[in-house]
């Protein structure tokens, strides 16, 4: 058995989905991310909060993945001119996603958004993990 079949089998992926996962892209077949759940929900808050002039803060995390969604994330910004801190998590401190802990910490910091929600393995939950204080 070839090494490609064995991994396919290993992962449970067809050789369809494969060649999906594997292809090209382009502008043609790019995707703009509205597929994700709940992704039009958070666009609304952010342009609600960049209107109102409120803090953003990007809380991201210390894997590759995450280094660079908070990277792009922060360059969006920048390109609309708007200024959003940003966080790296320490894993041994600050354990692994954002908790309600470190969602105090940054309301006691002067965000004005009133409840933090997180994006996480391509979707966006639809339960705020913290309340106005």
């Amino acid at each position: 058995m070839a090494l490609i079949d064995k991994l396919l089998s290993f992962y449970h992926i067809s050789y369809q989905d494969y060649e999906e996962l594997t292809k090209l892209v382009n502008l043609d077949n790019f995707n703009d991310g509205h597929e994700l759940n709940n992704v039009n929900d958070a666009v609304s808050l952010i342009k609600e909060s960049m209107k109102n002039k409120e803090k953003i803060v990007i809380y991201g995390d210390y894997d590759a993945d995450g280094i660079m969604g908070t990277s792009i994330l922060k360059k969006s910004f920048d390109y609309l001119s708007y200024h959003v801190g940003y966080y790296i998590p320490c894993r041994y401190i600050d354990g692994y996603g954002i908790n309600e802990h470190m969602a105090k910490e940054f309301i006691a910091k002067g965000d004005k958004v009133g409840f933090l929600r997180m994006i996480n393995e391509s979707r966006i939950s639809s339960t705020p993990i913290c309340r106005p204080l």
